[in-house]
Protein backbone atom coordinates (compact mmCIF):
# COMPACT_ATOMS: atom_id res chain seq x y z
CA UNK A 1 0.00 0.00 0.00
CA UNK A 2 1.28 3.58 -0.65
CA UNK A 3 2.30 5.93 1.79
CA UNK A 4 -1.00 8.32 0.75
CA UNK A 5 -2.97 5.37 1.50
CA UNK A 6 -1.24 4.10 5.01
CA UNK A 7 -1.54 7.87 6.11
CA UNK A 8 -4.74 8.69 4.72
CA UNK A 9 -3.27 11.27 3.38
CA UNK A 10 -5.55 14.51 2.07
CA UNK A 11 -3.10 14.49 -1.00
CA UNK A 12 -4.78 13.58 -4.15
CA UNK A 13 -4.44 9.89 -5.51
CA UNK A 14 -3.34 9.43 -8.30
CA UNK A 15 -1.88 6.28 -10.45
CA UNK A 16 1.88 6.70 -8.68
CA UNK A 17 0.39 4.94 -5.52
CA UNK A 18 -0.29 2.23 -7.82
CA UNK A 19 3.19 2.25 -9.16
CA UNK A 20 4.90 3.05 -5.78
CA UNK A 21 2.49 0.08 -4.20
CA UNK A 22 4.70 -2.37 -7.39
CA UNK A 23 7.60 -1.15 -6.03
CA UNK A 24 7.08 -2.56 -2.86
CA UNK A 25 5.52 -6.08 -3.64
CA UNK A 26 8.16 -6.40 -6.43
CA UNK A 27 10.80 -5.50 -3.36
CA UNK A 28 9.05 -8.42 -1.22
CA UNK A 29 9.43 -11.27 -4.33
CA UNK A 30 12.85 -10.17 -4.24
CA UNK A 31 13.47 -10.64 -0.81
CA UNK A 32 11.20 -13.68 0.54
CA UNK A 33 12.30 -15.55 -3.12
CA UNK A 34 9.29 -15.63 -6.24
CA UNK A 35 9.17 -19.51 -6.45
CA UNK A 36 8.85 -21.85 -3.59
CA UNK A 37 12.48 -22.94 -3.79
CA UNK A 38 13.72 -19.82 -3.94
CA UNK A 39 10.70 -19.16 -0.51
CA UNK A 40 12.26 -22.15 1.13
CA UNK A 41 15.80 -21.45 1.41
CA UNK A 42 14.93 -17.57 2.01
CA UNK A 43 13.45 -18.54 5.06
CA UNK A 44 16.21 -20.21 6.10
CA UNK A 45 17.95 -17.58 5.62
CA UNK A 46 15.91 -15.32 7.14
CA UNK A 47 15.34 -17.11 10.59
CA UNK A 48 17.95 -14.44 11.96
CA UNK A 49 16.59 -11.88 14.29
CA UNK A 50 13.69 -9.83 11.74
CA UNK A 51 14.60 -6.63 13.33
CA UNK A 52 18.44 -6.91 10.56
CA UNK A 53 15.74 -6.94 7.49
CA UNK A 54 14.24 -3.76 7.13
CA UNK A 55 11.20 -4.90 4.46
CA UNK A 56 9.63 -6.76 7.61
CA UNK A 57 8.94 -3.08 8.66
CA UNK A 58 6.34 -2.47 5.47
CA UNK A 59 4.46 -5.22 7.50
CA UNK A 60 4.28 -4.74 10.81
CA UNK A 61 3.03 -2.26 13.20
CA UNK A 62 0.02 0.15 12.75
CA UNK A 63 -0.42 1.64 9.15
CA UNK A 64 1.39 4.99 10.21
CA UNK A 65 4.01 2.92 11.95
CA UNK A 66 4.26 1.26 8.31
CA UNK A 67 4.20 4.45 6.36
CA UNK A 68 6.98 5.66 8.45
CA UNK A 69 9.18 2.50 7.56
CA UNK A 70 8.26 3.49 4.26
CA UNK A 71 9.35 6.71 4.21
CA UNK A 72 12.26 6.24 5.35
CA UNK A 73 13.59 3.36 3.33
CA UNK A 74 12.42 4.96 0.35
CA UNK A 75 13.99 8.34 0.73
CA UNK A 76 17.63 8.25 -0.84
CA UNK A 77 18.72 5.95 -2.72
CA UNK A 78 21.68 4.36 -0.92
CA UNK A 79 18.57 3.69 2.22
CA UNK A 80 16.59 2.17 -0.32
CA UNK A 81 19.71 0.08 -1.50
CA UNK A 82 21.40 -0.53 1.42
CA UNK A 83 18.21 -1.82 3.43
CA UNK A 84 15.73 -3.23 0.59
CA UNK A 85 17.85 -3.92 -2.68
CA UNK A 86 21.11 -5.03 -1.45
CA UNK A 87 19.01 -7.84 0.68
CA UNK A 88 17.05 -9.83 -2.24
CA UNK A 89 17.49 -13.53 -2.25
CA UNK A 90 21.37 -13.93 -2.73
CA UNK A 91 21.07 -15.41 -6.82
CA UNK A 92 22.34 -14.01 -10.24
CA UNK A 93 19.10 -14.68 -11.38
CA UNK A 94 17.62 -11.95 -8.97
CA UNK A 95 19.81 -9.12 -10.42
CA UNK A 96 17.51 -8.12 -13.45
CA UNK A 97 14.49 -7.66 -10.41
CA UNK A 98 17.37 -5.29 -8.76
CA UNK A 99 17.73 -3.35 -11.24
CA UNK A 100 13.93 -3.10 -12.26
CA UNK A 101 13.25 -1.70 -8.82
CA UNK A 102 16.31 0.58 -8.73
CA UNK A 103 15.13 2.17 -12.23
CA UNK A 104 11.72 2.38 -10.83
CA UNK A 105 12.63 4.25 -7.70
CA UNK A 106 15.31 6.48 -9.82
CA UNK A 107 11.68 7.40 -12.03
CA UNK A 108 9.39 7.92 -8.97
CA UNK A 109 11.05 9.32 -6.19
CA UNK A 110 14.41 11.08 -8.19
CA UNK A 111 12.18 11.86 -11.28
CA UNK A 112 13.87 15.03 -13.00
CA UNK A 113 10.36 16.33 -14.16
CA UNK A 114 10.85 17.51 -10.28
CA UNK A 115 13.18 19.56 -9.16
CA UNK A 116 15.31 18.77 -6.76
CA UNK A 117 14.11 19.37 -3.26
CA UNK A 118 11.12 17.66 -4.06
CA UNK A 119 12.95 14.44 -4.75
CA UNK A 120 12.40 11.52 -2.20
CA UNK A 121 9.77 11.37 0.88
CA UNK A 122 10.47 13.87 2.53
CA UNK A 123 9.51 17.52 2.94
CA UNK A 124 12.66 19.98 2.30
CA UNK A 125 12.42 22.62 5.29
CA UNK A 126 13.32 26.03 4.18
CA UNK A 127 15.98 26.85 7.63
CA UNK A 128 15.75 30.25 6.80
CA UNK A 129 12.78 30.61 8.70
CA UNK A 130 15.14 29.67 11.69
CA UNK A 131 17.80 32.35 10.77
CA UNK A 132 19.39 29.70 9.09
CA UNK A 133 20.51 29.15 5.56
CA UNK A 134 19.72 25.69 3.47
CA UNK A 135 22.18 26.44 0.92
CA UNK A 136 20.87 22.80 -0.84
CA UNK A 137 17.89 25.10 -0.92
CA UNK A 138 18.27 28.48 -1.80
CA UNK A 139 20.55 27.43 -4.56
CA UNK A 140 18.22 24.94 -6.61
CA UNK A 141 17.49 26.17 -10.14
CA UNK A 142 13.61 26.49 -9.64
CA UNK A 143 13.02 27.53 -13.13
CA UNK A 144 13.48 24.14 -14.16
CA UNK A 145 10.36 23.30 -12.28
CA UNK A 146 7.12 24.82 -12.69
CA UNK A 147 5.10 23.50 -9.91
CA UNK A 148 7.31 25.52 -7.64
CA UNK A 149 5.34 28.33 -8.09
CA UNK A 150 2.10 26.35 -6.92
CA UNK A 151 3.69 25.17 -3.48
CA UNK A 152 4.76 26.66 -0.46
CA UNK A 153 7.92 28.67 -0.06
CA UNK A 154 8.60 27.64 3.23
CA UNK A 155 7.80 23.80 3.01
CA UNK A 156 7.70 21.71 -0.28
CA UNK A 157 6.15 17.96 -0.28
CA UNK A 158 7.33 15.69 -2.55
CA UNK A 159 4.17 14.23 -3.02
CA UNK A 160 2.15 17.42 -3.95
CA UNK A 161 4.69 18.14 -6.21
CA UNK A 162 4.42 14.59 -8.06
CA UNK A 163 0.42 15.04 -8.51
CA UNK A 164 1.11 17.83 -10.49
CA UNK A 165 2.83 15.57 -13.27
CA UNK A 166 1.81 12.31 -12.86
CA UNK A 167 0.39 11.14 -15.78
CA UNK A 168 3.94 12.25 -17.43
CA UNK A 169 5.92 10.42 -14.73
CA UNK A 170 3.43 7.27 -14.92
CA UNK A 171 4.63 7.26 -18.39
CA UNK A 172 8.17 6.88 -17.83
CA UNK A 173 7.31 4.00 -15.26
CA UNK A 174 5.28 2.44 -17.78
CA UNK A 175 8.39 2.38 -20.41
CA UNK A 176 10.59 1.34 -17.52
CA UNK A 177 8.43 -1.57 -16.76
CA UNK A 178 7.56 -2.37 -20.87
CA UNK A 179 11.63 -2.40 -21.70
CA UNK A 180 12.28 -4.80 -18.22
CA UNK A 181 9.58 -7.36 -19.77
CA UNK A 182 10.99 -7.39 -23.22
CA UNK A 183 14.41 -7.81 -21.75
CA UNK A 184 12.96 -10.81 -19.73
CA UNK A 185 11.58 -12.22 -22.63
CA UNK A 186 14.60 -12.04 -24.49
CA UNK A 187 16.31 -14.00 -21.76
CA UNK A 188 13.43 -16.66 -21.53
CA UNK A 189 13.90 -17.43 -25.24
CA UNK A 190 17.32 -17.12 -25.05
CA UNK A 191 17.79 -13.76 -27.90
CA UNK A 192 20.46 -12.24 -26.11
CA UNK A 193 23.56 -12.95 -25.08
CA UNK A 194 23.97 -15.80 -22.64
CA UNK A 195 21.47 -18.51 -22.24
CA UNK A 196 19.03 -19.33 -19.08
CA UNK A 197 21.16 -21.85 -17.27
CA UNK A 198 24.45 -19.00 -17.57
CA UNK A 199 22.79 -15.41 -17.44
CA UNK A 200 24.31 -13.06 -19.10
CA UNK A 201 25.94 -9.91 -16.68
CA UNK A 202 23.10 -7.36 -16.08
CA UNK A 203 25.81 -4.77 -14.70
CA UNK A 204 25.74 -3.17 -11.53
CA UNK A 205 21.86 -3.22 -9.69
CA UNK A 206 23.10 0.32 -8.36
CA UNK A 207 23.34 1.66 -11.70
CA UNK A 208 19.49 3.79 -11.81
CA UNK A 209 21.02 4.31 -16.20
CA UNK A 210 19.29 1.39 -17.81
CA UNK A 211 15.86 0.69 -18.28
CA UNK A 212 13.70 2.96 -20.36
CA UNK A 213 16.89 5.04 -21.17
CA UNK A 214 16.31 5.50 -24.68
CA UNK A 215 13.38 7.90 -24.86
Amino acid sequence: MSIGNLENSSIDRTVLDDWESIIYVLCWMGTIGINEKDQELCKAMRAVDKTTVHIYKWREGSNIEIAEAKRNDMDLFKYFYDRIVSRFYVDGSYRPLQRLVTQLWYRLMNNPMVSKRAHGTTAQIDDSMFGMDNLNIQQQDTRTDYWDSKCSEKVTDPFVRRVACADNIAKSLLQVMSTARKEAMDRMYGCVAGTPDQPMDEGDPKDGTHYGDQE
